[in-house]
């Protein structure tokens, strides 16, 4: 998911169409899902802000609108933690280490300063990708694989079925679901010995259940998995423009878009 959210960043900032104008913040969502939420595809000017663009991004991703949008308007800076944290995908994260250095950023973290402004990182940082288990972490290990055909609702076969913090057998149990508990995936997932453990969410538990135990219920478009969400950040983080504007409005994201928040 994180990589398909700074993909859409990308594809926004270069698609002149898109400015940048409050009053119309979520003129982009319109356009924009007409053409499955692919902002390099929207053809006609439109508006957007920095959080209703970064909502759209994670439409583009695979989240439901209405996990974004309430009534047709989108999150803002100032409550967007609790919208995403509450979708079970996003892991919120303030320790100075992530919010005043891009060293342990990754590409496709959200950084939230709340009230005033929201970025997408594109870069990775120099320890990005250090590597930790899930066993000693209790973090939920990321998927391998993306295929948007298994994505959907499913029903729990087994009597009792562990959900797991990664793909296999011998990954840490986060929870047991009962026979009949409906999961819900959204296209990723870890294959193991020639078995598919589907990434899944029930309630605001993520974790990893083997397909070989679960009855597809109906097909969903969606598609998600695991993303860091960043807060805490300087108060008034300076805007980051590009170089082409359209009427003087401006589009929110760029290639090295963490560098300005360095203190």
């Amino acid at each position: 998911m994180a990589e398909k959210i700074a993909v859409a960043s990308e594809r926004a900032a270069g698609n002149n169409h898109i400015g940048y104008f409050m009053g119309y913040r979520n003129d982009l969502l319109k356009k924009a899902r007409l053409v499955g939420y692919d902002q390099g595809k929207v053809t006609e000017d439109t508006e957007t802000d920095c959080s209703a663009l970064v909502a759209v991004c994670v439409c583009y991703a695979g989240l439901p609108e209405s996990a974004v949008f309430h009534d047709g308007n989108s999150f803002v800076t100032a409550n967007m933690r609790e919208y995403l944290k509450k979708t079970g995908y996003f892991e919120v994260l303030t320790a100075n280490k992530y919010t005043r250095k891009e060293d342990y950023l990754k590409r496709g973290d959200i950084l939230v300063s709340e009230g005033h402004h929201t970025v997408v990182n594109l870069t990775d940082g120099k320890y990005a990708n250090a590597k930790t288990t899930s066993a000693s972490t209790g973090k939920v290990e990321d998927a391998m694989n993306f295929n948007k055909d298994l994505a959907g609702k499913y029903t729990v076969t087994a009597d009792a079925l562990n959900m797991r913090l990664g793909a296999g057998k011998n990954k840490t149990v986060l929870k047991v679901l009962k026979k009949g508990a409906v999961v819900q995936n959204y296209g990723y997932y870890t294959s193991v010995s020639g078995t598919n453990w589907l990434l899944v969410k029930v309630g605001t538990d993520v974790g990893y259940c083997s397909l070989r135990y679960l009855a597809r219920k109906c097909p969903l478009k969606a598609r998600a998995s695991s993303c860091r969400l960043f807060t805490n950040l300087p108060t008034s983080p300076p805007i980051i423009t590009l170089e082409k504007r359209r009427r003087e409005k401006r589009c929110i994201s760029q290639k090295n878009i963490i560098k300005p928040l360095c203190l």
